[in-house]
């Protein structure tokens, strides 16, 4: 086929990946809801970023904004190049593959797949900064900064789309050439993610734990040039600077040959089989012990099932360990300011994580992950109450060690023994909320969807599911912490005081009551 007719067919597919995804979102009330809801946050970050760049723009000159293009023309092609890499190796293709693949060049898929991201890049970050940058430049005067804006960022999108497809496609080639590509893939994902996050932390702060505001330490310069073509015309560029000329024709080149190596990638990922070795050493029993704690009741056996199925498949595993990892690097600027305050603000970060992972490990998506088991589960004697509660006491068994061990452990460290058992205790409460919120969070936001993740097929939790647990839980979480500690530095307790928390309990113990009620109803509804 020829290469005009690819980008025809994979114009179509564009189209139609876009419609497919805006389904996904508004495909019922529930999920019409929670995608209002993403879109109500990122429109109020979007106001308070145009307001801003109002106050800047009229009140200071450009040599105000200089110290800060450097860095987000460096954070923020990173941020989203390492983002696309993630997302092209779980969605690596599309519906009704093998049909597809018979009808159009694989090419055409390519552009297909390629363009849906780079439009939904265009639309999720391209317009809200172009809104800011015609704000600022507005309030400057320069009433070109839409235009050259336009030139400089559409450029970088299509090249973080194609090449951030072609490197997730090769990623996931060389991980079929591992006898065990899971960890491969845990290894590398996990040094990523430390790398980027953890080292943009270390270089703007010191080593005596003050916040440096060199940003200079975060800025790559042919970027900086190139982010400086924004500006062209302004004192912020007061001539055309020639680095950012020659990376803005880099960019240009490499598209179209990103894209052919995006589809000889793709092509030689869908026309090949990966063999691998079974990891099942002869003669093991195919059934499973289950240890006293579990083996009480059905429920206990059930969640055992979990967490053995979450160690043995790599996304499960991915799922929970990116979770403290990310929590705790994001820490990291608060526990280098903490000063003496330190130890409490380390046993606080382990209360808010055992929280987190009771709900995030198995809690978020219940209806979605047991879907391939519907007619086994409609067969055994389970109830519906004992299906959720396996959920809850699986999460339980994650999440609570941390929550309960590191309070306890920062004692050794300088943590008074009355704050450590204090927060210990907060952290029994979070764990346990945070696991029954999260079976009425995911089963009201379910997702059914599977695709390729980490290695397996696997239904993810709605990003609806994701965010509105994180906001409630870890919200509460950080509440609660604060309120004890401040409550066990201040004056007697008063019966105003003991009548506020009391209604505060009560309110949550119904939520909580109210949100586990609703996963056994829509448990109960489950039919083939």
């Amino acid at each position: 086929m020829s290469i005009q007719r690819d980008f025809r067919h994979g114009i179509r597919i564009a189209r139609a990946e876009l419609v497919r995804e805006l389904r996904v979102y508004t495909g019922n009330t529930r999920r019409a809801i929670g995608f209002g809801a993403i879109l109500v946050a990122h429109g109020m970050g979007l106001v308070t970023a145009v307001v801003g760049a109002h106050v800047l723009g009229q009140a200071w000159s450009f040599s105000a904004v200089d110290p800060y293009v450097g860095p987000i023309a460096t954070v923020l092609p990173i941020i989203l190049f390492v983002g696309m890499i993630r997302r092209a190796g779980r969605l690596r293709t599309i519906e009704a593959e093998e049909l597809m693949l018979m009808i159009v060049h694989p090419r055409a898929i390519v552009i297909g797949l390629v363009g849906s991201d780079i439009i939904q890049l265009v639309l999720w970050f391209g317009v809200p900064l172009g809104i800011v940058v015609t704000v600022l430049g507005i309030g400057e005067g320069i009433l070109w900064l839409p235009l050259t804006f336009g030139l400089v960022v559409l450029p970088l999108l299509c090249w973080v789309g194609v090449w951030g497809y072609a490197c997730g496609i090769w990623l996931s080639r060389l991980a079929r050439r591992f006898s065990d590509p899971d960890r491969l893939g845990r290894i590398v994902w996990l040094i990523v993610l430390i790398g980027i996050v953890g080292g943009s932390q270390i270089v703007i702060i010191g080593t005596d734990g003050v916040l440096s505001t060199d940003l200079s330490a975060l800025t790559l310069y042919p970027l900086r040039a190139y982010g400086a073509l924004t500006f062209a015309g302004t004192p912020l560029a007061e001539s055309l600077p020639v680095g950012g000329l020659v990376v803005l024709s880099t960019l240009v080149v490499l598209v179209p040959v990103g894209l052919a190596l995006a589809t000889r990638q793709a092509t030689a990922l869908w026309f090949t089989e990966a063999t691998h070795r079974s990891r099942v050493p002869r003669g093991a029993s195919s059934g499973f012990t289950v240890p006293r704690p579990f083996s009480r009741t059905l429920a206990g056996r059930m969640a055992w099932g979990h967490l053995l199925r979450g160690k043995r498949r790599s996304s499960e595993l991915v799922r929970i360990l990116i979770v403290p990892v990310v929590l705790l690097v994001i820490s990291l600027p608060a526990i280098y300011t903490a000063g003496e305050h330190r130890e409490i603000l380390l046993a606080g970060i382990g209360v808010v994580i055992g929280a987190v992972l009771s709900g995030f490990s198995f809690g978020l998506n219940p209806l979605g992950d047991d879907r391939p088991w519907y007619p086994l589960l409609l067969l055994t004697e389970a109830s519906s109450h004992t299906l959720v509660q396996s959920r809850v006491i699986a999460g339980l068994a994650v999440g609570l060690p941390v929550a309960v061990l590191v309070p306890f452990a920062s004692v050794a460290i300088g943590t008074t023994p009355l704050i450590g058992l204090v927060f210990a205790g907060v952290g029994t409460g979070s764990c346990v909320g945070g696991a029954l919120v999260a079976v009425g969070i995911g089963s009201a936001f379910p997702n059914y969807d599977r695709r390729p993740y980490w290695g397996d097929e696997t239904a993810l939790p709605s990003k609806t599911a994701r965010q509105v647990f994180l906001f409630f839980v870890a919200g509460n979480t950080v509440g609660c912490l604060v309120a004890v500690w401040t409550l066990l530095h201040a004056q007697p307790l008063t019966a105003f005081l003991i009548g506020l928390g009391g209604v505060y309990l009560l309110v949550m113990a119904g939520m909580l009551y109210g949100t586990y009620r609703y996963a056994v109803r829509r448990c109960r509804q489950i039919t083939l």
